[in-house]
């Protein structure tokens, strides 16, 4: 017998083409979106009342259709190296995907995607303005065929699951990190947002009502009391908001390196797994408020450009490391920008005269406030000069978080006083600089360079003008070289 001929290389398993439709669990997730939708935007109306009840059923018929016609024009298509998705509900759309304009590639899975056993899978595309590819129903394959398809054309699930068990893991948060990160978040801001759109909602009388309320629970107490109260459970309803919308999206988050890709999974009822190829990530970020900066812990965002989601989700999509030590934050930044000497130490501070320009211009602000504040109020109006100390104390702590650096192939930049931020860029995503000095920095022998990367900028202030000038003369010839 002739001998067998010598094995090839197993070619990987290719995705079906053709233009496909999604699960039809599409349907029943469309409404569900839309109606959750609908509720939140019938709330004020509900509590005016009058006159809904004709409005509410064309509108209910209307969401009843439209999730079926939207589900049988929709269509998506794998063509070579283009992904070709299309639909339309009144009018028609068709969009063209090519693979290498892929930046970054989302798994969700909420709620109603598990009642049906299907997943959503939102493809992200370089400069986009929104997500250009939505897939809201795929079976769970079929979801991971397109999302190795897109990082690369890695299509074998098989390998992939041995690259999965061999991938280092870069950070991985445990119970008492998400407590900690809760704890110091400071996601206050949402629930005053609630708070203020419940009275809204409530009416103008709601402060009086709720004290009213609390008055009847403390009979006797001075109105004094009662505020003190009310601001220490509202103080203590926010730690608790915080410390349960943590839980909620980054329960068991990992943070892996694989393939030359981020992949980051979290989420407690909502399960994202979300992948960042390597070669979009234009920046990381190392973020620490005065509380983290305090207990020495940071956080790291990844900056890439053109990314669509807005808002809060955009925020969270970018987060590589919720929360850790600073040291650890610094180590995983290196490990992904393979800069694994990369520390914060390198950095130097403005020099003491910047206090000066920092301070200047509200200072003199304050002092015409103060005068004419002075002339039209008498002595009263002598106390909006308080304004001129805080805004010098204010300048000063600015200008201590102010601080910059060189280290080989990468540029440091750090900013803020109430979320000190450190920016790391690699010198090869710097597309152009800008050198820039007003009448003052010139007078201080200073000088402000800005750096320009897809999609947004950092901005060194008030380095020395030899410093500033080097820094335009060295990243400009490493721009040239590259």
């Amino acid at each position: 017998m002739p001998a067998p001929p010598a094995s090839e290389p197993s070619e990987p398993k290719a995705l079906p083409t053709g233009a496909r439709r999604l699960r039809p669990s599409a349907v029943p997730i469309w409404f569900l979106y839309d109606t959750g939708r609908l509720i939140l935007g019938l709330i004020p109306l509900l509590v005016v009342g009058g006159g809904l009840s004709p409005v509410l059923l064309l509108v209910g018929l209307f969401m009843l259709i439209s999730p079926a016609i939207k589900y049988s024009r929709f269509r998506y298509d794998i063509l070579g190296n283009t992904l070709v998705v299309e639909g339309g509900f009144i009018s028609r759309w068709r969009r063209v995907i090519p693979r290498e304009r892929v930046q970054s590639i989302d798994v969700v899975e909420k709620l109603r995607h598990r009642a049906f056993g299907v997943v959503e899978l939102r493809i992200e595309a370089v400069g986009g303005k929104q997500t250009e590819a939505a897939l809201v129903a795929l079976l769970p394959d079929e979801a991971d065929r397109i999302r190795h398809w897109a990082s690369g054309g890695i299509q074998d699930l098989s390998r992939d699951a041995a690259a999965q068990d061999t991938s280092p893991t870069l950070a991985r948060l445990t119970g008492s990190d998400l407590l900690l990160a809760g704890i110091t978040g400071g996601r206050v801001a949402v629930l005053a947002a609630l708070i203020g759109y419940g009275q809204e909602v409530i009416g103008e009388n709601s402060f009086d009502a709720v004290t009213t309320f609390a008055g009847r629970l403390l009979p006797g107490a001075s109105l004094v009391v009662v505020i003190s109260l009310l601001v220490a459970l509202t103080l203590a309803l926010s730690l608790l908001f915080s410390i349960a919308l943590t839980i909620l999206i980054y329960w068991d988050f990992t943070l892996r390196l694989e393939d030359n890709r981020l992949v980051i999974t979290r989420g407690l009822l909502e399960r994202r797994r979300a992948q960042i190829p390597l070669r979009r990530v234009q920046a990381i970020q190392v973020d620490e408020n005065i509380v983290r900066r305090w207990l020495g812990l940071a956080s790291l965002t990844v900056v890439v450009a053109g990314y669509s989601s807005e808002g809060q989700e955009n925020e969270e999509s970018s987060v590589l490391l919720p929360l850790g030590r600073r040291e650890k934050a610094w180590r995983v930044a290196g490990e992904i920008l393979g800069a694994p000497n990369l520390a914060s130490d390198t950095l130097e501070r403005s020099p003491s005269r910047a206090v000066f320009r920092a301070g200047v211009l509200p200072g003199l602000l304050g002092l015409t406030a103060g005068t004419v504040a002075r002339l039209f109020l008498g002595g009263p109006g002598a106390a909006v000069y308080l304004v001129v100390p805080l805004s010098w104390t204010f300048g000063w702590l600015l200008w201590r978080c102010r601080e910059h650096g060189l280290v080989p192939g990468y540029v440091l930049i750090r900013s803020g006083f109430l979320v000190r931020r450190t920016s790391v860029v690699p010198e090869a995503n710097i597309q152009h600089l800008q050198l820039t000095w007003s009448i003052l920095q010139r007078a201080l022998r200073l000088a402000t360079v800005k750096v320009h990367i897809p999609g947004t900028h950092r901005r060194a202030s008030d380095l020395k003008s030899q410093d500033a000038r080097h820094w335009f003369r060295h990243l400009g010839e490493q721009g040239s070289e590259s």
